[in-house]
C-alpha cells in the first residue's frame, strides 16, 4: 500500500524535525518531484533518510567553516555535485551531504 504526500504535508512532516526554513524544504519537495518526473520513479518519502542526506547553513561562510572549504559563491558548491537550495528571504542554504 502507498501513500502519496504533497508539498503541505511534505512540509509539515520535515520542519518540525529538522527545524528548517520552510521555504528550502518546499524548494527540496519540488526538486524531488521534479526527478521522479525527469526518471519515471517514485521516490520513497523517507524522512529519517531525508534529514540525514540534507544539511541546513546559515550561509555560505556557515558552510565553508564547518566543511572546511572555501567557495565563494553557492554557485560553486553545485558544481562539486551537490544539491544546494538556497533560501532568498534569509539567505541560508540547504546542501545534499553527497
Amino acid at each position: 500500500m502507498k501513500t502519496y504526500i504533497n508539498k503541505y504535508e511534505f512540509t509539515g512532516v520535515l520542519l518540525p524535525q529538522t527545524k528548517w526554513q520552510i521555504d528550502l524544504i518546499d524548494q527540496l519537495y519540488d526538486v524531488l518531484e521534479q526527478f521522479e518526473w525527469q526518471n519515471n520513479e517514485e521516490i520513497v518519502f523517507d524522512a529519517v533518510s531525508i534529514r540525514c542526506e540534507y544539511s541546513q547553513y546559515d550561509s555560505l561562510e556557515d558552510f565553508n567553516k564547518q566543511n572546511a572549504t572555501e567557495y565563494i559563491d553557492v554557485i560553486d558548491i553545485s558544481e562539486n555535485r551537490h544539491t544546494v537550495l538556497f533560501s532568498d528571504k534569509t539567505n541560508k542554504i540547504l546542501v545534499s551531504n553527497d
